[in-house]
């Protein structure tokens, strides 16, 4: 699922772009951490509701931390199968971003009007009104504008909102093919220092590799 590239943004060798994304992974999901168990601890117990959707979304948090700290051994120490738990969370999480961005789209092409509704007409007094000459209400413009004040600002936050989950779907898809580009030279390099030896036989045959790795796992030489 993840393309194979030779370097980070074009001029950064993907050692170095992997070590940066797993630090920024690793700085991210502590802040959503800490900001989920604080605004927990802030919240008043009577919204019970509301403080177990923080307590989830920080145990998620915690787990992602877990993935970005397995994901820094993974590039720092050169162990390919310690980038595998973060690769998965990337690629759940970016196509939950374009789900949610799927939804969001949908509706604003669909339903337009469930963000044009106002929350009611002001209310107008019932004892003050006043007979205006009939040249003044004939200048007068009475007429109520089709769209609410408030309208604008929910369409643009929605919007916004819609693009800030394409935007993190990308970039995750993004750095997944970069750590993704890198396990695979790790585990390229691990490998090819196992190349095929003669042996001493009359049939002058090659030393597997899979044989090779348990001679040296284990101390024994062919």
């Amino acid at each position: 699922m993840c393309f194979s590239i030779t370097t980070c943004c074009c001029c950064i060798s993907l050692e170095i772009g992997a070590q940066i994304i797993s630090i920024i992974s690793l700085i991210v999901a502590l802040a959503d951490t800490a900001y989920c168990v604080w605004s927990a601890i802030m919240l008043p117990l009577v919204q019970i509701k509301i403080i177990t959707a923080f307590i989830i979304v920080a145990i998620m948090a915690l787990f992602e931390t877990f993935c970005a700290c397995l994901l820094i051994c993974g590039v720092f120490m050169k162990k390919a199968n310690f980038t595998v738990p973060w690769l998965v969370l990337a690629w759940v999480k970016s196509i939950a971003c374009l789900v949610v961005a799927a939804f969001g789209i949908a509706v604003l092409v669909l339903k337009p009007d469930t963000l044009h509704k106002s929350e009611g007409p002001a209310p107008t007094p019932s004892n003050s009104t006043v007979d205006l000459p009939t040249n003044v209400t004939e200048s007068v413009d009475t007429s109520a504008p089709d769209v609410p004040a408030n309208t604008i600002d929910k369409t643009t936050i929605f919007i916004v909102i819609v693009a800030a989950c394409i935007l993190q779907a990308f970039l995750l898809m993004y750095f997944a093919c970069v750590v993704n580009s890198r396990r695979k030279k790790i585990r390229d390099d691990d490998y090819s220092q196992y190349m095929p030896v003669r042996t001493d036989s009359i049939r002058n045959v090659y030393v597997p590799i899979t044989q090779q790795m348990q001679a040296r796992r284990y101390g024994h030489t062919s």
